[in-house]
């Protein structure tokens, strides 16, 4: 039996990434094949716990960039190389089985079975955690979202959110061109693989938003549907 041994993780920073799917406000459950959320461990039974999650898309053709990806991988592979003492102890694809010798939580994103949009030709990396990560905007303050759906500073003395609020579009969106940091860490259970933890994201500039995490102007929409809304009609279409 292979001794498990404790693994430091090395904090890695990413200086320049686009988010995507990203939930770092609430926290969700992951979802099977058919869009469930899956919230019971099929496996095991146990009560799953939600996550604040996103994927970072990173430019391989950005020399700063690449070298990040490589650290990315070359991290996984120290720490697989712990756990498993030596690489010639990893996991190998099971055919009988099915199971694969180690599912890394990145990739490029022109392997996916489905390319995303934003995804061609960029390197992926998920992340996941149940602690809620770091927020920053674009100044570098910590901003948490309120109550009243403002965006207030967090008060580094107190660490509880202040009167003082930010603009809503210098803050994470999904697509937004953001900085931060992950760790990695290395799984084998029924399956072995390497997945990241979700530590802190901060708003760098503005990009396109994904259709699912695009923000919108109320004045703007409003303004273009001048006038009374429609009264509804009776027995009508209810789409």
């Amino acid at each position: 039996m292979i001794e498990r041994v404790k693994i430091e993780p090395n904090i890695i920073t990413i200086p320049e990434g686009r988010a995507s799917f990203l939930h770092a406000v609430t926290p969700t459950y992951r979802t099977n094949k058919f869009g469930q959320e899956v919230k019971i461990d099929p496996k095991t039974g146990k009560e799953k716990k939600p996550q604040y999650r996103m994927t970072w898309l990173l430019d391989p053709s950005n020399a700063q960039i690449a070298a990040v990806i490589a650290e990315i991988k070359a991290e996984a592979a120290r720490q697989l190389d712990l756990f498993f003492h030596g690489r010639e102890n990893w996991p190998k694809d099971n055919a009988t089985t099915g199971t694969k010798g180690v599912i890394p939580c990145f990739g490029m994103g022109n392997d996916l079975k489905k390319v995303y949009d934003g995804y061609k030709d960029m390197f992926y990396i998920k992340v996941a955690d149940t602690t809620q990560p770091i927020i920053g905007d674009r100044r570098g303050n910590q901003v948490e979202l309120g109550k009243d759906g403002a965006w207030h500073i967090v008060d580094r003395a107190t660490g509880k959110p202040a009167e003082e609020t930010v603009d809503a579009n210098e803050v994470p969106y999904a697509g937004a061109i953001c900085r931060g940091r992950i760790s990695l860490y290395v799984y084998n259970n029924e399956q072995a693989g390497v997945n990241a933890n979700f530590r802190s994201i901060q708003f760098v500039r503005t990009a396109p938003a994904f259709a699912a995490g695009g923000r919108r102007d109320a004045s703007e929409e409003l303004a273009a549907m001048a006038g009374d809304a429609p009264a509804t009609v009776a027995g009508g279409d209810p789409w």
